[in-house]
């Protein structure tokens, strides 16, 4: 699914605009993720693994062809500086009313309302695919992120315990986290 593209402004004063990113942005995209995982150890990959254009084209097309996929990007001055995307959870049946969830914004524009809007324009495609229910995990220790999910309705549902090993030894939990997207819940 495509998003409609839209300008706002951040919080910081910057023009930002949030687009549907195509097989042309996959350089850029791999530059921003593979800097936005050398500033936080909350995401999944490690600083090691990096993403290749090559990686990004495939994930790009393979969304663009899925019926219930969509990614959304934000740049500033031409230069990808958060991402967003939805998936859904599974192609079996009593699965398809879930998707699921992933966000990233670039240090330097946290707090500046990028992932806010992100999030909103997730939501309201998400309804618009006619799924009921987002999900995600969320590290214990990520407390802004934490924050913004519960800002949009989000609440915690379980736990996953040392879900996350780092490479200094130590462990992370996972806080599983839902938003119904009917007004209800359980």
């Amino acid at each position: 699914m495509k998003i409609e593209e839209r300008n706002f402004t951040l919080k910081n004063g910057e023009l930002a605009i949030l687009f549907s990113p195509t097989t042309k942005d996959a350089q850029q995209l791999a530059d921003y993720y593979n800097t936005v995982i050398k500033e936080t150890r909350f995401l999944a990959d490690t600083p090691e693994e990096e993403k290749k254009i090559a990686e990004e084209i495939i994930w790009i097309e393979n969304t663009a062809n899925a019926e219930k996929e969509f990614i959304v990007a934000v740049s500033v001055n031409d230069k990808i500086i958060g991402l967003g995307n939805i998936k859904g959870m599974t192609n079996h049946i009593r699965a398809k009313h879930r998707c699921v969830l992933g966000i990233s914004v670039q240090s330097a524009y946290w707090k500046c309302g990028v992932a806010s809007q992100i999030m909103a324009t997730m939501i309201e495609y998400s309804k618009i695919l006619g799924f009921e229910q987002i999900e995600l995990e969320v590290c214990k220790q990520n407390i802004s992120a934490i924050n913004l999910y519960k800002k949009f309705g989000f609440i915690e549902t379980g736990y996953r315990y040392n879900a996350v090993k780092y490479e200094d030894g130590t462990y992370e939990d996972l806080i599983f986290m839902q938003k119904d997207l009917k007004g209800e819940l359980l």
